[in-house]
């Protein structure tokens, strides 16, 4: 059984040097300080998310939220829904409030994904944020299992499975092996994985 979900202080170390380094480079509301290559690429990872469930009038968590920027995307898509966005970086939740300060709906959330209390949501999404290389080999199916019980009806996971760099921060995932791990949680699982991208998107549903 896979336990234990803390991120090691050298792995937190390393993501937020990274980030450090994109926002001294891009400016603090740049997607690209976000790690996304421009705004075409968080987009289009973003869109594989327009058909994950009906989120009418649900509550939806955004681990990983960066800006809070998939909050608008889907509120285009599907109206009123209460969002919750959680990240490890307080600079990104700073633009994120200030982005939506005057909306009820939505609010933010500062911790460390593999140690902060997850509030329960209908549903769990995850857009890039367990693509980081962690000390830790099974930290991603960990974080999978944690985020899915958080999840009373869907979890939505969006993974790389090629990087620029293979030696760098960002790490691929086997989609393959996602895909074992997470029937071993849910019968009701679809994969979205086109040959010409460089991610893969799956849901998991209660």
């Amino acid at each position: 059984m896979l336990s234990g979900t803390e991120m090691q202080i050298k792995d937190v170390a390393t993501v937020k040097a990274y980030h450090k380094d994109r926002v001294s480079r891009f400016g603090d509301r740049a997607v690209e300080a976000l790690g996304w290559k421009n705004s075409e690429s968080q987009t289009n990872r973003f869109q594989e998310f327009t058909d994950f469930a009906d989120l009418s009038d649900s509550e939806v968590l955004d681990v990983g939220c960066g800006y809070g920027d998939m909050y608008p995307f889907l509120k285009k898509r599907y109206g009123h829904f209460q969002y919750t966005g959680i990240d490890q970086s307080k600079e990104f939740l700073e633009v994120a409030a200030k982005n939506f300060s005057g909306d009820d709906n939505a609010r933010f959330l500062l911790g460390e994904f593999g140690t902060l209390f997850l509030p329960s949501a209908d549903y769990v999404i995850s857009v890039g944020a367990l693509n980081y290389r962690n000390s830790d080999s099974q930290y991603l199916l960990k974080m999978i299992n944690r985020l899915f019980d958080a999840a009373r009806q869907g979890l939505g996971l969006s993974l790389l499975k090629r990087v620029d760099f293979e030696n760098g921060i960002l790490v691929p995932s086997d989609p393959s092996e996602v895909e074992r791990h997470c029937r071993q949680l849910t019968s009701t699982l679809r994969i979205k994985d086109d040959p010409e991208t460089d991610y893969f998107t799956v849901f998991l549903y209660r």
